[in-house]
């Protein structure tokens, strides 16, 4: 994943301004300014219509957001962003009312049509934790419906990021706040499979969930984790050399053992039962880079 920095003065003639201008034009339905001036959000290759948000290796709906300083508020406390719901819908300008503090969060979203300055709705995002990230909102098709929803950064601790997110609503043509994934660490939107993945590893304890967005919510319908088997309160003979794994697809326990540990705190790969988990293409395939999270390069320093 490249990130290109371009600072450049152009003349242009008449001539070549009119072909840059039909060129903008027939461009894709997303534009943003913020402060920066170098384009600095991470996109997937080979993707389209969507906006900044970046995604899993196999999604197709994702490209960068342009930057332009001139729309920016003096003050730095607040940033326009242009992106577009689907194609039926008209560009829509996004201003975002940025915190006082160092890390520049999303308090306030006001939506509005590009073109008449006709008010969408003000989006007001739920309080959220010590995060700072490269951009305050993010856009993406989290429900997989063809509808751009949006994330805004909730919780950044040390073992990873979570998002809140208001979500298209076709029958209203307005959004809704969706909290369901405040809780989820670390998520890659797996466009091509429609679900989303996410991997977190905190206290010693390990997660992979799959989720995917059933009847109005998000749900887990597959999960796998193991922590060490020490830290049980009784826990079983040379503990230390156990991990206690379990599978769940959806309330359904799958698998729940003791698996062999190198180091107390993952399981030996090697393992007759934990092998397959490990496996390339296979339905777990935990070595795979699916599981890397885009998000964790949008984390600002």
């Amino acid at each position: 994943m490249k990130i290109t920095h371009v600072s450049a003065k152009i003349a242009v003639s008449g001539i070549l301004f009119a072909i840059l201008f039909m060129l903008f034009a027939a461009c894709s339905n997303v534009q943003s300014t913020s402060t920066n001036t170098d384009n600095n959000s991470p996109s997937a290759p080979g993707t389209t219509n969507t906006a900044n948000v970046p995604s899993a290796s196999t999604a197709t709906n994702t490209t960068n957001a342009a930057n332009d300083q001139n729309a920016s508020s003096p003050d730095n406390n607040s940033q326009t962003l242009w992106f577009q719901v689907n194609a039926n819908m008209p560009l829509l300008k996004c201003l975002v009312s940025l915190s006082g503090d160092g890390n520049k969060h999303a308090t306030k979203i006001v939506l509005s049509d590009a073109s008449s300055g006709s008010l969408l709705e003000t989006l007001t995002p739920p309080a959220c934790g010590n995060v700072k990230t490269k951009s305050p909102v993010y856009f993406s098709d989290i429900t997989f419906d063809g509808n751009l929803d949006i994330l805004i950064p909730y919780n950044n601790p040390a073992h990873g990021i979570s998002f809140s997110a208001f979500i298209w609503n076709s029958d209203t043509n307005r959004f809704d706040l969706n909290t369901d994934l405040i809780d989820l660490y670390n998520p890659v939107i797996d466009t091509e499979n429609q679900q989303i993945l996410a991997r977190d590893t905190s206290s010693g304890y390990t997660s992979y969930v799959i989720y995917k967005y059933v009847n109005n919510q998000f749900v887990c319908t597959n999960s796998l984790g193991w922590f060490p088997a020490s830290l049980e309160i009784d826990s079983i003979p040379n503990a230390g050399n156990y991990v206690h794994l379990s599978e769940m697809q959806g309330s359904q326990t799958v698998l729940d053992v003791y698996a062999p540990s190198d180091d107390g705190y993952n399981p030996d790969i090697t393992d007759a039962q934990i092998a397959p988990y490990f496996v390339p293409g296979s339905f777990w395939d935990l070595s795979s880079s699916k599981w890397q999270c885009p998000f964790a390069e949008e984390i600002a320093n």
